[in-house]
């Protein structure tokens, strides 16, 4: 079950009556199953398809949680923890934080009741720190983003007081996500915990009971480490784009002004610069309005165009996989061959 933004409908089987879908009500005070989930803002929907890609049988639920700018309340998320104590579901993710001041009595009370029904909860902690809530809560599985060497990889060690730490370098989702298309940080790192908990519990003989610390523990990379080791700052790519072929060089002219344009108050380092972490460099909120861009000049979905984080290095590494796209090469760049 995702609390969040929502999810989907492609994330929901065939047989979408079999799964839970629920947004609220104001008009009933409430929430209410829907049989149309709706995503408000592409971030419920970057946590599925980060979990299904690790658990790709998974049957996802969702409570719609927050708004379109990722803000929810207190209560709301007390009415979806008690409407999770009454539906058949075993995994909660929650990619959020809130204030501690907010998890008051009632809220650590729904917790531990949901823990002792044997439903367990994955929560980020805030982006930036070491330690928030829930995730800190001792009935609740929280993460930290860190870098690893993996997407996929992850540390778990159920003696610390954020147990997970998981791997936070953001990776293409899908075009339609918006802004979440390239989903990282902590959020993202949540949900590589969650994929991998999923997975594993698909594959233990439900005769048997496993706590949820033997199957993290059975593919985390690590066991033991200390906080001052999570390395937050994502580094510039030190590999060097490969000549592959020019455009020609009325579209490089084009896509060339067109990144120039993005990056913000025109000032910006094209040959030392990357191209999304820099200081000027795409603006989040603008993201997805520049690959629409890409996406129109170029004539091919960015979907199919296997964009990867270090591709936007610098204005070379981008301009590189663009003529590997244009001259059809694109599989064998995203699978890392530098040859």
């Amino acid at each position: 079950m995702i609390l969040d933004s929502g999810v989907d409908q492609q994330f929901f089987r065939e047989n979408f009556a079999a799964s839970y879908a629920f947004e609220f009500s104001e008009e009933q005070n409430c929430f209410i199953r829907t049989e149309c989930s709706k995503d408000v803002s592409g971030h419920g929907s970057a946590c599925a398809y980060v979990i299904s890609r690790l658990a790709p049988s998974v049957r996802f639920g969702s409570i719609r949680v927050l708004d379109a700018d990722l803000i929810g309340h207190s209560n709301r998320l007390e009415q979806a923890l008690r409407l999770c104590l009454t539906i058949n579901v075993r995994i909660l993710h929650m990619s959020f934080s809130m204030e501690s001041f907010h998890i008051d009595e009632h809220l650590k009370h729904l917790f531990q009741k949901l823990y002792d029904q044997g439903k367990w909860v994955v929560a980020s902690v805030k982006n930036g720190s070491y330690s928030s809530y829930p995730a800190a809560l001792p009935t609740v599985i929280g993460v930290n983003g860190t870098l690893m060497p993996e997407s996929d990889a992850y540390w778990f060690d159920e003696n610390k007081l954020v147990q997970a730490a998981a791997d936070l370098t953001p990776m293409w989702t899908q075009r339609e996500f918006n802004e979440y298309c390239f989903f990282g940080g902590n959020s993202k790192a949540a949900a590589v915990v969650t994929g991998h908990l999923v997975n594993q519990l698909i594959r233990h003989d439900r005769n048997q009971t496993i706590s949820y610390s033997a199957l993290l523990a059975q593919s985390a990379l690590r066991k033991k480490w200390d906080d001052g080791e999570l390395q937050r700052m994502l580094p510039s790519d030190t590999c060097m784009p490969t000549d592959v072929g020019r455009l020609p060089q009325d579209l490089y002219t084009k896509i060339k002004k067109m990144v120039c344009s993005y990056c913000q108050h025109g000032q910006f380092d094209l040959a030392n610069s990357h191209l999304l972490i820099s200081r000027n460099g795409i603006a989040r909120q603008r993201f997805s309005r520049f690959m629409s861009e890409i996406e129109s000049t170029l004539g091919i979905s960015a979907n199919k165009m296997h964009w990867e984080f270090r591709h936007f290095t610098s204005f070379d590494h981008f301009i590189c996989h663009i003529e590997r796209i244009y001259h059809n090469e694109s599989n064998t760049y995203a699978q890392g061959d530098y040859s």
